[in-house]
């Protein structure tokens, strides 16, 4: 029960870092050079990324193989250099 429990709380932070990391990037487009906020956001959505990785959740080298995925359908659907 208490494995339940951590990965429920844990998917809760993942969550609500997600959302925070989207706020930082508009306040960036909005107010801009921000990135300070960003970096912080970023760096607790990892933490929390790095847990669920700890506990057998997420598989790292599951998550890093898609990398090149998106990398490649950003080349094909955006204008950032990749």
């Amino acid at each position: 029960m208490h494995e339940n429990l951590d990965k429920e709380e844990l998917l809760i932070n993942l969550i609500e870092e997600c959302a925070e990391v989207q706020q930082a990037a508009t306040k960036i487009i909005r107010f801009g050079n921000h990135f300070g906020d960003l970096e912080r956001e970023l760096g607790d959505l990892e933490c929390i990324v790095q847990m669920l990785c700890e506990r057998k959740l997420m598989d790292i080298n599951k998550v890093m193989s898609q990398v090149p995925h998106k990398r490649a359908k950003l080349k094909e659907s955006s204008n950032i250099s990749v």
